[in-house]
């Protein structure tokens, strides 16, 4: 049986996160991403776009 899509990406960012390899990363995260940081803190909020992420 072959591995499931997500399972193989996952694999890639833990490998990736694990080597430290930032562009690999970068590249993993959707142009139009939305992250969300619920809180108070000074890195609470919405970020929207790829590099607002990183």
């Amino acid at each position: 049986m072959s591995e499931h899509t997500n399972v193989a990406l996952h694999r890639k960012v833990h490998e990736a996160f694990s080597r430290g390899d930032m562009d690999t990363l970068t590249e993993m995260i959707a142009e139009d991403v939305v992250w969300h940081s619920p809180g108070k803190s000074q890195i609470s909020g919405d970020f929207r776009g790829r590099e607002a992420v990183e």
